[in-house]
């Protein structure tokens, strides 16, 4: 079966979420910030951030704070749902696994997070505009934790009952 043809616009977009997966790896912040439309003041929330960052000094703070509390930092993107508003701004939403390590922790620390995001384009092409991490309830993230303990195999196959 040959593969769907995919829409242009997704596949830019596509190619703006690879880009942004190397700028985490490399801690690359100035590249990241160019993944951005900065005609307009940027809507920037991370999960574990309190407050929202509205606007460019906010923002080169916030990734200023997470350069120098990482050794090292890398996201994976899959899932992506695309949602046209205009036909020069795009919603998406997709699911993201972050990993993160101090320099004083011996032990990196991973998780996931599902992200809304969207896009607009430039004359640059298409840049972020407004970004939300929203986590997983502890409920369902403790179930799944659960869940990954279970030893392979379980349950074994049913037994004939006895009689």
């Amino acid at each position: 079966m040959p593969p769907t043809k995919r829409d242009p616009d997704e596949q830019a977009i596509d190619a703006l979420l690879r880009a942004a997966e190397r700028a985490w790896a490399a801690s690359d912040f100035a590249a990241l910030k160019e993944l951005w439309d900065s005609s307009t003041p940027p809507l920037y929330l991370a999960e574990e951030s309190r407050e929202v960052c509205a606007t460019w000094p906010q923002l080169d703070d916030y990734w200023a704070a997470t350069n120098s509390a990482a050794r090292a930092v890398s996201m994976r993107i899959s899932d992506v749902v695309y949602r046209p508003l205009t036909s020069d701004l795009i919603s998406t939403f997709y699911q993201m696994h972050w990993n993160f390590q101090t320099p004083d922790t011996q032990a990196p620390v991973g998780g996931d997070v599902r992200v809304y995001a969207v896009f607009r384009r430039t004359a640059q092409g298409w840049r972020f505009t407004q970004y939300i991490e929203a986590p997983i309830a502890p409920i369902v993230y403790i179930r799944r934790l659960y869940e990954q303990q279970v030893d392979p195999g379980f349950p074994p196959p049913t037994r004939a009952s006895k009689s």
